[in-house]
């Protein structure tokens, strides 16, 4: 995917998250990216994040509905990726979406046709699959140095997002928790290292229904998420 006569390609970011720091800045530091602005259905936080970053701020719509955008990062909450990305194909826009790329895997099955029948782009993170860990790993087991992998076990070194994001709360509702927001690093590098999935099987239980944000404007508040 290139810009028009090689110039760079104007792309924005829907949602303004804690997240889209780091992308703003990637995407600023990247020649290959022009980025135009940011879109979030809360208008205060659009105007911080374009004012900081001198880039424009616009309504959800407006971004969707841009002609001279080829490309949006997608970073609304995961129950609206769906919806959201889908609005932006149909658009005429490629999309890199957060995780999960949708809810369901019909949802996953109808963005990736659409995309396909419209000639866009349709990506979705993790990209940790392309860093330097990940890749050192394939050439382990594809190089024969660690023998027959028989299993594997992934663990996240925390006890919940609340210990460091300031607004943890939609990681505890559908569409986020462990396995939509950390378990897409782990399946992600699964299937990299071994290939499609065969047999799912699972078992799962709160372990607390009371968690203390650690971080922002409502640090030390205890909130109960099921």
């Amino acid at each position: 995917m290139a810009g028009p006569h090689g110039q760079p390609i104007r792309v924005g970011i829907l949602g303004a998250g804690n997240i889209c720091s780091i992308y703003i800045e990637n995407l600023q530091a990247d020649p290959m990216f022009d980025l135009v602005g940011i879109a979030d259905m809360v208008p205060e936080r659009t105007q911080a994040r374009a004012e900081k970053y001198g880039i424009e701020g616009m309504t959800p719509d407006a971004m969707i509905q841009r002609d001279d955008l080829q490309a949006v990062v997608n970073l609304t909450p995961p129950l609206a990726h769906f919806g959201t990305s889908k609005a932006l194909l149909q658009a005429g826009k490629s999309v890199y979406c957060e995780k999960p790329l949708a809810f369901t895997l019909a949802e996953v099955q109808e963005l990736v046709a659409l995309a396909e029948a419209s000639g866009l782009r349709l990506g979705g993170a993790p990209d940790t699959v392309l860093g330097a860990g990940v890749n050192t790993v394939m050439d382990l087991i594809q190089g024969g140095h660690v023998g027959t992998p028989v299993g594997y076990a992934a663990h996240m070194l925390c006890g919940g997002h609340e210990s460091w994001h300031p607004d943890p709360d939609f990681y505890y509702q559908p569409g986020g928790g462990p396995l939509f927001d950390m378990g897409p690093y782990y399946l992600t590098a699964l299937v990299h290292w071994f290939g499609p999935v065969a047999l799912v099987a699972a078992s799962a239980r709160t372990v607390r229904d009371h968690r203390t944000i650690g971080s922002g404007p409502r640090a030390a508040r205890c909130s109960r998420w099921k």
